[in-house]
């Protein structure tokens, strides 16, 4: 028997509406013949197919599959891309060849079911003309983005039903940081993908006109300002006469340092005593420190509220230093500003005292932090002493 030197073939290329879900397939058909054109005998045979972008040479585009099929009165037909699907790379609207390899080379020019190199490629390959229709569906595959404008687009041919429901809206610069979400129970959110309230907003918030809260059942008249970190300015005239009550205003925070608007307010002296003489002598307990905007702020001694009274004052002697006479007592600012004095002078050998709560200052201060302390010194007698005071500084 002589081996089949011939094929005449036909084919039609079908491309599914959706490629992602329905493979390309490309039906063949065609008629074996041998060298006197005479059909080939009836029977199974193994053919493989191959798609090449060259006439001759080169590498498979598409590596093929084998298919096993009755050939009858020479005629073949068979479906390609059902064993191995066409990739996406395999594109009917430009030439392409089709090669085909027929079992021949059993014995006596039989099959013996199965491609092997005794079984050469029939020559030439057959062309694989470009499809109109395949074209433009490469084409429809392939469209720029931006190609389609509203131009081109009919009236009245989108409706409801062709518009998916949108959870985003993408800023005009493309950037997703700044887009609109709106999730399924109507809440906004700008700049934020999970918004937790009816608005919220990621970013600066600009406010052209009035912003008007109204009070309902559900909702108060109340307008909330959390995190404050200095960029928040309410002045006197947006203030309405009488809004704040005293009892709007939260208790002064308590503590040895103390920010704007706190109360900063030491621990107490005790009984500190200095018995050398002609020596200012820090009183350790009452120091503070104090931060302030620039408005006048209090500085004194008060009564620590454990002994019955607190007092400054200094036990009698003998030996004073010339032209001075008692104790004296300073509060100072930074070491070195002297905010209040008192002194207070005895007769030898006797005992004379008076409230702490004497000593107090009220003066501007800078902008700033600022700390405060107390020291006394002895001129005359055998003690100077400061007993259950405390030192407080706070800004009116």
């Amino acid at each position: 028997m002589k081996a089949p030197t011939a094929i005449c073939f036909s084919w039609l290329l079908v491309v599914s509406a959706s490629a992602q879900t329905v493979p390309r397939l490309l039906p063949f058909q065609g008629r074996l013949t041998d060298q006197n054109g005479m059909a080939v005998p009836d029977g199974v045979r193994l053919i493989q197919f191959k798609v090449f972008e060259e006439p001759s040479g080169g590498s498979p585009k598409w590596s093929g599959e084998l298919h096993r099929t009755t050939v009858n009165g020479g005629l073949v037909n068979v479906i390609l891309g059902t064993k191995s699907p066409f990739t996406a790379d395999v594109d009917f609207d430009r030439q392409l060849y089709l090669e085909t390899t027929v079992d021949v080379s059993g014995p006596n020019g039989l099959p013996d079911n199965a491609i092997t190199p005794a079984d050469p490629p029939m020559l030439p390959r057959q062309a694989i003309l470009p499809v109109v229709f395949a074209k433009e569906s490469g084409l429809a595959r392939s469209i720029v983005d931006g190609a389609i404008t509203s131009a081109k687009i009919a009236d009245g041919v989108i409706n409801d039903r062709h518009i998916g429901v949108l959870s985003q809206l993408d800023a005009r610069d493309g950037d997703p940081s700044g887009a609109v979400v709106v999730d399924d129970i109507g809440r906004v959110g700008i700049g934020v993908t999970a918004p937790q309230t009816r608005l919220q907003v990621a970013g600066d918030l600009k406010v052209e006109g009035s912003l008007e809260l109204t009070k309902n059942a559900n909702v108060s008249e109340k307008l909330t300002v959390k995190e404050l970190a200095g960029n928040f300015e309410l002045d006197t005239a947006n203030i309405k006469d009488g809004a704040i009550t005293p009892s709007k205003l939260s208790p002064r925070t308590v503590g040895a340092s103390a920010r704007i608007g706190q109360c900063a307010i030491s621990g107490s002296s005790g009984s500190f005593v200095v018995s050398a003489k002609g020596v200012w002598t820090d009183v350790p307990a009452l120091q503070v420190t104090l931060e302030s905007s620039g408005r006048p702020v209090f500085i004194g001694l008060v009564h620590d509220g454990i002994g019955s009274t607190s007092t400054l004052g200094v036990d009698g002697g003998t030996n004073p230093i010339a032209g001075q006479r008692g104790v004296g007592v300073q509060i100072m600012r930074n070491s070195n500003d002297r905010m209040a004095e008192c002194g207070v002078s005895t007769a030898l050998d006797n005992f004379l005292g008076v409230p702490a709560s004497s000593v107090w200052v009220i003066r501007p201060l800078p902008a700033g932090t600022h700390s405060f302390k107390v020291r006394i010194i002895l001129y005359e007698g055998a003690n100077a002493f400061v007993s259950h005071s405390q030192l407080v500084a706070y800004e009116l």
